[in-house]
């Protein structure tokens, strides 16, 4: 809609919303709102599990909390409610039977991946 600026949605009609399980990131959110940010990685490149290795990709220049416990190099579950039916857009840690667990109302595309 028109609440969410262009430089957001990249002129799509969906954007992505990601919950993060760090304590001191969710603190932030309860505290400042939404935050906007990219993934600790560059487009195409592994995720990271090492703090300075991920500053080190991004030429020094990305400020972060240095938490390597918290990096697993797990991509995040991407889910697509968009439509009538879910749709997982890439598989991360958190299985449709996860899903399926905690919002057994969802229904899935027929060609979804496995659980």
């Amino acid at each position: 809609n028109d609440k969410v600026p262009d430089w957001i949605h990249s002129g799509l009609d969906t954007v992505g919303f990601r919950i993060p399980a760090h304590p001191k990131t969710l603190e932030l959110i309860r505290k400042y709102g939404p935050l906007v940010g990219t993934s600790a990685n560059l487009s195409g490149h592994a995720s990271g599990t090492k703090y300075q290795a991920i500053v080190s990709e991004f030429d020094q220049v990305v400020p972060g909390i240095e938490d390597d416990d918290f990096l697993t190099g797990q991509d995040s579950t991407i889910l697509d409610i968009s439509g009538s039916k879910a749709r997982i857009l890439r598989q991360g840690s958190i299985t449709k039977a996860d899903l399926l667990a905690q919002v057994p109302e969802l229904s899935f595309e027929e060609d979804e991946l496995p659980q």
